[in-house]
């Protein structure tokens, strides 16, 4: 079974149609995937409510499947994170199609909570964020710059989501997985990460 370039990027319609990957429409198109049939198949369920105060519930319910590239069974991983920016290890899901992290803080087992433990956990929010290609790949500038060449790209970083304890966050890659990165923004944070391949 082929895999995306470690990149995750494709430059050209062969390069697309090799992996598997229709281009529809005209020159310099867009790819989209189309996924073989003899993959695993991905179903998602949830339910998302909310009330404002003095009006009616509202709430939207999310349903689908997707048919995966690859029969690999799911990765899952029970961990912890610190503060330090660290990359996301997805085990031998090589090229992740769809993951899911979950901030196991804030889940008491045995005594019941003080009040002050309570308060801490909360504090234990998992973020989620990317560094630049260059980054992923261990290096800090671009060989043979100049003044014509791109901005630098930051070396911490960008933050693109956030995860609160007892919540999760469900996320398809559309770039390397080496490239993603989490941190726990006090202390240390218990989390599960759970992945299957794309």
């Amino acid at each position: 079974m082929e895999h995306l370039p470690a990149s995750g990027s494709i430059t050209s319609r062969s390069e697309a149609e090799a992996l598997g990957i229709t281009v529809l429409g005209g020159e310099g198109a867009l790819p989209a995937f189309v996924p073989p049939p003899e993959g695993a198949l991905l179903t998602v369920v949830g339910s998302f409510y909310h009330q404002g105060s003095g009006q009616q519930p509202t709430s939207q319910d999310i349903r689908y499947s997707r048919q995966l590239r690859s029969n690999e069974q799911a990765y899952i991983r029970n961990t912890k994170i610190g503060e330090d920016w660290q990359p996301l290890d997805f085990g031998w899901v090589k090229v992740p199609g769809f993951f899911v992290l979950t901030n196991n803080e804030g889940k008491f087992t045995g005594a019941q909570p003080t009040d002050r433990e309570r308060q801490e956990a909360r504090t234990h929010i998992i973020e989620f964020g990317i560094v630049s290609e260059l980054l992923s790949q261990g290096l800090t500038k671009p060989k043979g710059r100049d003044m014509f060449s791109e901005p630098l790209c930051p070396e911490q970083p960008v933050l693109l989501s956030f995860i609160l304890p007892g919540e999760a966050l469900s996320w398809s890659p559309a770039t390397d997985p080496a490239q993603l990165r989490i941190r726990c923004r006090k202390g240390t944070a218990r989390y599960t990460l759970w992945a299957v391949q794309g």
